[in-house]
């Protein structure tokens, strides 16, 4: 049965999730709908992430970005293994794939400075 969600969904297979940005566990779980989940606060912003097959991390915990907050797949009411991302400012529903395209892109720009910086020959 179709039903609309908020948030958008990611096809992943049994992969880390990461904490996008730095901040502060709010809650860890389980619903009916979202199956194992963590939700965190990042000042204004709060992320909540899935369907994950195991959660890492408990409330108030502190985490860094890029720190892993558990591993995707397929809890709760779903059709497969995928990661759901909801991400909200100041309790405003917001849609989380421009926050997961910047990730990703400086994810990409950082790899490159660091291959690049590898390659030197260590002259200033």
């Amino acid at each position: 049965k179709l039903k609309f969600h908020t948030g958008t969904d990611y096809l992943t297979f049994s992969e880390n999730v990461y904490a996008m940005m730095p901040g502060r566990i709010k809650s860890v779980g389980y619903k009916r709908k979202l199956g194992n989940y963590i939700e965190m606060e990042h000042g204004d912003f709060t992320v909540l992430y899935g369907h994950l097959y195991t959660v890492i991390g408990r409330k108030g915990d502190s985490l860094d970005a890029g720190q892993s907050v558990g591993i995707s797949g397929s809890t709760g009411r779903s059709t497969g293994e995928h990661l759901h991302i909801e991400v909200k400012y100041k309790g405003k529903r917001m849609n989380p794939h421009p926050f997961v395209l910047y990730i990703c892109n400086y994810v990409k720009y950082l790899r490159n400075a660091i291959s690049v910086s590898g390659t030197d020959s260590g002259k200033p």
